[in-house]
């Protein structure tokens, strides 16, 4: 069986080895924080920053933004649950990936929030107490919007933190 690439080596521009542990840190942060440069993308119903002391540095097996086409499904199954556990026929629909090539463990579609800079970058962590954290990062400031993604869990998260930060 075919694995499916890490979303860092699919769609990403900047080296993961950059990348990830950039998220990493400012996922540790608690959002009104943010690191040197960078502040909160603005207000948003889904955001949910992390308790301060939460840990959660361990990178998600594999996560995928949704698609623009599939954005709206996603956000409507979304509104009343922050996390839905999902088939990975349907995670093949919302992110254009093959079905045959996720990797194993169990499938989500989780509430994400972004800002409209075609550069954002993502991460999905977890900790070992099973809390799972959203995180999006761009450079320019604007009205965050709703992005859901689909990640591959080894277990449904304990809770769902969703963070969204922009600037330089």
């Amino acid at each position: 069986m075919n694995k499916l690439r890490a979303p860092h080596q699919s769609r990403a521009a900047m080296p993961w080895r950059v990348l990830l542990p950039l998220l990493l840190a400012l996922c540790a942060l608690p959002a009104h924080a943010g690191g040197p440069g960078m502040a909160p993308c603005g207000e948003h119903p889904w955001l949910k920053p992390p308790p301060p002391a939460l840990d959660a540095d361990q990178p998600a097996p594999l996560y995928l933004e949704v698609v623009p086409a599939a954005r709206a499904q996603a956000v409507q199954l979304l509104e009343q649950r922050p996390v839905m556990r999902v088939t990975p026929e349907q995670a093949e629909r919302f992110t254009g990936e093959p079905a045959e090539s996720w990797v194993p463990g169990l499938t989500f579609l989780l509430r994400g929030v972004r800002n409209p800079d075609k550069e954002s970058r993502y991460a999905v962590t977890f900790a070992t107490g099973g809390e799972v954290i959203v995180h999006y990062a761009g450079r320019n400031p604007g009205k965050p919007y709703s992005a859901p993604m689909v990640a591959v869990l080894e277990q449904p998260p304990a809770a769902l933190y969703v963070t969204c930060m922009s600037g330089q």
